[in-house]
């Protein structure tokens, strides 16, 4: 009997110690394991147009993934389509940044990006606008031409990014 004890003893002691240092008793939401996926938001991006999360962040232990979902050019206020193409491309771009910083990431954090365009003849107006927001050490990216987009928009923009935990 004296054994069952310490070793219920022990096993409330080590998870103290597991939550404790991991954050989750200091205040944190909830405390993240290696394989957790966490559903992400932002406050300034657009909501989602369907069912889909503008998010997630796949927990590694340590750090972590961001995934976003594609972003289009939508006014996060009025969640109403930008009319001109370099405005959709700039405001898309806003829109995933918007998400990534405020999920603990950056820009200079995003390891690829795949680009949807409404017509290939636009790249390279779209790599302008995408150069001013990747300014160094740019992630690996995939660009292709679609025959219809959501809200048959221009262009469409999805990443990924590592964030530390």
């Amino acid at each position: 009997m004296r054994i069952i004890f310490v070793a219920i003893a022990v096993l409330l002691f080590v998870s103290a110690t597991r939550a404790e240092t991991s954050g989750f008793l200091k205040g944190d939401k909830k405390a993240y394991q290696p394989g957790d996926i966490e559903i992400i938001n932002s406050e300034h991006a657009p909501k989602p147009i369907g069912s889909y999360n503008v998010g997630t962040k796949l927990h590694y232990g340590g750090f972590a993934i961001i995934e976003t979902a594609g972003q289009i050019g939508l006014d996060p206020v009025t969640n109403q389509l930008i009319t001109d193409f370099e405005g959709q491309v700039t405001q898309a771009m806003k829109n995933l940044e918007s998400i990534i910083v405020e999920n603990g990431g950056s820009l200079d954090k995003v390891t690829r990006t795949q680009l949807f365009l409404s017509d290939m003849a636009d790249f390279a107006a779209v790599d302008k606008i995408y150069s001013q927001f990747f300014t160094k050490n740019f992630p690996a990216r995939a660009a292709v031409a679609v025959k219809d987009l959501p809200k048959y928009c221009f262009f469409e923009i999805m990443a990924e990014a590592v964030v530390k935990e």
